[in-house]
């Protein structure tokens, strides 16, 4: 069964990568940028064991809404949302001529990663034996 460590560096390694994918499809061809890999990184790390604090393994039967795969398709939901919405940032951002990438666009970059490594915690849980709950 994965524990707070296991999560931890499975958060920590998909905040990595996602930096690397996103710089890659917003700036091809260009250096990564160290900052934005830092960043996505931290965040990663940090939501990596939300599930485990809004519903800590007190018990063997522990998990709940947010160990179900009801919260997992809302948050596959609110990525498709977020995802749209920084596609339309950019796209704003592009027709005005600015090549800097907005507050509100790092804000929801970093809310999407968040979202994608808590969407990989519920992943690694519901491979265990015990598996996710339906709500």
């Amino acid at each position: 069964m994965p524990d707070g460590g296991t999560h931890l560096i499975a958060g920590t390694l998909c905040g990595a990568f996602s930096s690397f994918v996103i710089q890659d499809r917003l700036h091809p061809n260009e250096q990564l940028d160290p900052a934005h890999l830092l960043l996505s990184t931290a965040a990663g790390a940090t939501v990596s064991r939300l599930p485990d604090i809004l519903e800590p393994a007190v018990h063997p039967n522990h998990r709940a809404f947010f160990h179900s795969f009801a919260f997992g398709a809302v948050l596959g939901f609110g990525a498709v949302q977020v995802g749209k919405k920084i596609k339309e940032k950019r796209d704003q951002r592009k027709a005005l001529g600015v090549d800097q990438i907005s507050g509100t666009e790092l804000l929801l970059g970093i809310v999407f990663i968040g979202i994608i490594v808590v969407i990989v915690h519920l992943l690694m849980d519901g491979f265990t034996r015990k598996g996710l709950p339906f709500i």
